[in-house]
């Protein structure tokens, strides 16, 4: 089950880390970020399942939303930052935390598995 969304520099969404229950309600007023942080998810699911999709791509998710390219999510449209979506995967017997971050050229994948056991890996990979 994912425990835990955080997401950086996303849309209107500067820095937020979201527990998750079995059951999560997000209300709030207009333009306070639910939809951003349901696109980030979205994005970080679409990317998950189409990795050899340029990174513009990523944002456009199909029968969904097209949000344009890397420059238009980006937070306050600072095309020198990066963009992280991570999420955690808990249960009785495991503990995950997968992020992505993406900055205009590059994009990086880290993995950390904190139950059973303790191990990370992160890749790194130039973008065309």
């Amino acid at each position: 089950m994912i425990s835990e969304l955080h997401i950086e520099n996303f849309r209107s969404i500067e820095k937020a880390t979201l527990d998750l229950g079995r059951i999560t309600v997000l209300t709030g007023s207009n333009n306070s970020g639910k939809s951003s942080l349901m696109y980030g998810l979205a994005c970080l699911k679409y990317l998950a399942f189409n990795p050899n999709r340029p990174l513009d791509a990523i944002f456009n998710l199909p029968n969904i939303i097209n949000m344009g390219g890397f420059e238009d999510v980006i937070y306050y449209l600072n095309n020198n930052d990066t963009i992280a979506i991570g999420i955690r995967l808990k249960d009785f017997n495991t503990d995950i935390y997968n992020k992505i971050v993406l900055g205009k050229y590059e994009v990086n994948a880290e993995l950390e598995i904190r139950q059973p056991f303790e191990a990370s890996e992160r890749l790194t990979f130039s973008l065309p």
